[in-house]
């Protein structure tokens, strides 16, 4: 099939053009050629190659041979002198030098020539996978029938007059380029002649036309083949998609592969022996008894099982029982099967990621290269991160960086459910460039509950396909044990878990359900406002939160009170946590109001909390920022049904069936013990999965399974909403700093290139002072960007929109935001 050279020699081309794959300018604005094309597709091929080949895929080395091809065929277009004129003197004829569609064709050709040496299930469909991995290699994946769809009887109309016009303009361009093409098809032979050991161009570019009418009969055939098989495939579709783009890209930017690194299975029990004494009462007891025995499962549960819980009460030290279990199934897998896989650690929300991050960080510490290799051990991905890889001891390029944070280059990985869920049903390039590092992994999903329930069924099916097509292992980490897998699915790693939901007798829960207004509920408070605690009240909405805020602040004016929500600024947000700490670590009193951002990981510890009504797991949740650590009199939950207008706010928020559950389960109960709480959470999910529709999930499915990528937009783990806008508010001279530093070097900058890493330099420090707001509220605001996808509100016209405490301002006629 393939003859690959260990050097590509050039000896052929001196004293003639070269083709170049890749150029840039200088200081004086000279183009300069800077990567040699057959050396390009070289790299590109062999890289591909090689992660198809480590993936722990049954058959990964005959697919890495399918990898091989898409990398060497990828940009066989940029041979044309359509796109050599464009590279090297910026000239443009139409979409002439557009190469993807024309180098799809060729990497389905040679695929379909080279079948014969694969021995891989349903290989017939290879040519299909490599086509649209290539077709596709500069952008996101889109609708595979798109361009298979037309009969042979349109494609060889007169001039492709009864084509549609998209794909017209795609046929006429390719007929061009291969007119072009063959007037050097020599040259081109002899180069690829060091890559292929057939490459037939001349045969290609004669029958180019049928290996299309070839590739529509095929994808006729898929779409007859069972769902199961054809979601199948579409992981092989990614595999081979992510392992072209990341190769592509990588070698584009220059980036040196790196070897990976050995973790010490016993480094979380290393670290513990240094870090915390002897028990010192029950809660600490039960935190090393679970530790204890989820050690001993993990130890010798086969390996055969790759689906996995950890279900805990809040507060007993899931992160770093579950990271030690990580650490010890990756020896036994390493032992086992050859290969080391990646941890990734995935949460909801980026509000909670920095403390579980620091405390992996602090684990990883201990160890003696760790401050010299830290990313090459440890990363932290989510649209706030900071952008910077050191290894080494020194730190990447900003381009180098987001490659390889974007592509999961470290040994343990903190990220959210969105990076990690795009990468496995998703159809963005920038998501899907990591797929290849994914496959493989253990991956830890704290809080699994929170992805919206419409979406178990996919999630089940997506975490099942996973471990089946690539070997990874699923360990769903929770204390709200939602039924996403099916009985006896998945492996639990705390036997008898049960009983430790009944031993725990930290809080009780107080239902009120008697509808209140808002005002009612602030007057109930000031009321019953005991200033020896300290209270955490956590309303559905912004404008509900504000409102008690601002009942409060009027109320008690001396009080240590404090606001949270996303209407405030993410950098002054997290600034605000850390003060609430750092007061109750004082013993002082406060009284936090806060919107839902702090149910899930936000470590705080208060005597009481009140919630306006939610789901039971909700409720749970918020319930574990009270008396978490068990080390005061017992804690308060007491949970409102709060009304605007007759409306009730919750059912606004949830939906009236969760709502209306909660308020069943909780009816003609005075007070619920935390011992009652894993049964009342059983019951809950039972009730909600035996209500929910499931069309959506399957939609979702059916949509992947025919390589329908464009209908996989409708899966949104956070709703967009398109009546909000993002702003970037000045709310101080340090903001006003980094806003005019992104304006002279991102909004003002005409090179692309330069523009490009300047955003990404500046992106984490500018969206710390980003909210999104509604449309309606943001008129009349200070300059427009619109066309960079945000709004300006100045410092001159701060207090005008915006509340330095409750962020910006709402009005009472708006209708419910959230």
């Amino acid at each position: 099939m393939l003859l690959w050279k260990e050097r590509v020699t050039l000896d052929s081309k001196e004293g003639k053009d070269k083709f170049y794959s890749h150029a840039e300018k200088n200081e004086q604005g000279e183009i300069i050629p800077t990567k040699v094309l057959v050396e390009h597709l070289k790299e590109v091929g062999k890289a591909a190659h090689n992660f198809v080949a480590n993936v722990p895929y049954e058959h990964g080395k005959e697919l890495a041979g399918a990898a091989l091809l898409a990398g060497v065929c990828h940009d066989f277009g940029k041979y044309t002198g359509y796109f050599q004129d464009y590279l090297l003197k910026e000239k443009e004829e139409g979409q002439r030098h557009y190469h993807g569609f024309i180098s799809s064709l060729y990497g389905a050709f040679c695929t379909e020539k080279s079948l014969e040496s694969f021995s891989l299930p349903y290989k017939k469909y290879l040519p299909l996978l490599v086509y649209t991995a290539i077709l596709h290699h500069h952008g996101p994946l889109e609708d595979v029938e798109k361009t298979l769809k037309t009969p042979r009887s349109r494609l060889v109309s007169k001039d492709f007059r009864l084509v549609d016009a998209g794909l017209r303009v795609r046929l006429l361009t390719t007929r061009d380029q291969v007119l072009d093409l063959q007037k050097r098809l020599a040259e081109i032979e002899g180069e690829y002649r060091t890559l292929l050991k057939e490459p037939a161009i001349e045969e290609f570019l004669k029958n180019w036309l049928d290996i299309l009418v070839k590739l529509g009969t095929l994808y006729y055939d898929f779409q007859e083949e069972d769902l199961s098989i054809r979601l199948q495939l579409s992981f092989i579709l990614y595999l081979l998609y992510s392992a072209l783009i990341d190769a592509d890209k990588s070698d584009a930017a220059g980036l040196v592969g790196l070897e990976r690194l050995k973790l010490p299975a016993d480094l979380v029990d290393r670290y513990a022996a240094s870090h915390f004494s002897k028990p010192k009462n029950e809660m600490d007891s039960m935190r090393q008894e679970i530790y204890e025995r989820v050690m001993a499962k993990v130890k010798y549960v086969p390996l055969s099982h790759h689906l996995y819980t950890l279900t805990a009460p809040t507060g007993t030290g899931k992160t770093l029982t579950s990271l030690s279990a990580a650490l010890k199934l990756r020896e036994r897998i390493e032992e086992d099967k050859g290969y080391s896989p990646r941890i990734i650690y995935a949460l909801p929300f980026t509000s909670i990621i920095d403390q579980n991050y620091e405390v992996i960080r602090d684990v990883l510490g201990i160890l003696p290269d760790f401050e010299k290799q830290e990313n090459r051990y440890l990363l932290k991905h989510h649209h706030l991160a900071e952008l910077r890889y050191l290894y080494d001891g020194k730190e990447e390029k900003t381009n180098q960086a987001l490659l390889r944070i974007e592509g999961w280059e470290a040994e343990i990985v903190v990220t959210t459910f969105i990076q990690l869920l795009y990468s496995v049903v998703g159809w963005q390039n920038s998501y899907l460039k990591k797929f290849h590092n994914l496959a493989g992994s253990i991956i830890v999903m704290d809080e699994v509950q929170n992805i919206d329930v419409e979406y178990w069924p996919l999630i089940r099916r997506a975490l099942i396909l996973l471990a089946e097509v690539t070997d990874c292992y699923i360990i769903l980490l929770t204390a709200t044990k939602p039924l996403i897998f099916a009985e006896g699915e998945a492996v639990e790693l705390l036997e008898d878990h049960r009983k430790y939901f009944k031993e725990m007798d930290r809080v009780t829960v107080y239902p009120h359900l008697k509808p209140l207004s808002i005002e009612e509920f602030c007057e109930d408070f000031v009321r019953d406002y005991d200033s020896s605690r300290s209270y955490l009240i956590v309303l559905n909405t912004i404008k509900s939160s504000i409102k008690v805020y601002n009942y409060l602040q009027e109320n008690f004016p001396d009080a240590c009170l404090f606001y949270l929500s996303t209407n405030v600024v993410p950098r002054v947000r997290a600034l605000r946590v850390k003060l609430i700490r750092r007061t109750l670590r004082k013993g002082e009193k406060v009284i936090v109001v806060s919107t839902q951002v702090v149910e899930a990981g936000v470590d705080i510890d208060l005597n009481t909390v009140i919630r306006d009504l939610g789901p039971i797991d909700s409720i749970v949740q918020v319930a574990g920022r009270c008396n978490r650590h068990n080390n005061r009199e017992k804690g308060q939950v007491h949970i409102y049904r709060l009304v605007e207008k007759e409306r009730e706010i919750a059912a606004m928020i949830y939906g009236k069936v969760h709502c209306q559950y909660a308020k069943n389960l909780m009816a003609n109960k005075n007070e619920i013990d935390e011992r009652e709480f894993y049964d009342l959470i059983d019951n809950f999910f039972t009730k909600v999965k035996s209500a929910v529709n499931q069309d959506k999930s399957n939609d979702l499915l059916t949509a992947l399974a025919n390589l329908q990528f464009t209908s996989l937009r409708e899966f949104e783990l956070i709703k967009e909403n398109p009546f909000y806008v993002d702003v970037f508010i000045e709310i101080n001279w340090k903001a006003k700093e980094i806003f005019q530093e992104y304006v002279n070097s991102v909004l003002e900058e005409k090179d692309f290139w330069k523009r490009r890493e300047n955003r990404l330099r500046l992106r984490r420090k500018f969206n710390n002072y980003v909210i999104s707001v509604p449309a309606e509220l943001a008129k009349g605001l200070g300059r427009s960007y619109l066309e960079w996808g945000f709004l300006y509100l100045p410092l001159e016209g701060l207090d005008i929109y915006y509340d330095q405490v409750t962020g910006f301002k709402r009005t009472d006629e708006e209708t419910i935001i959230f």
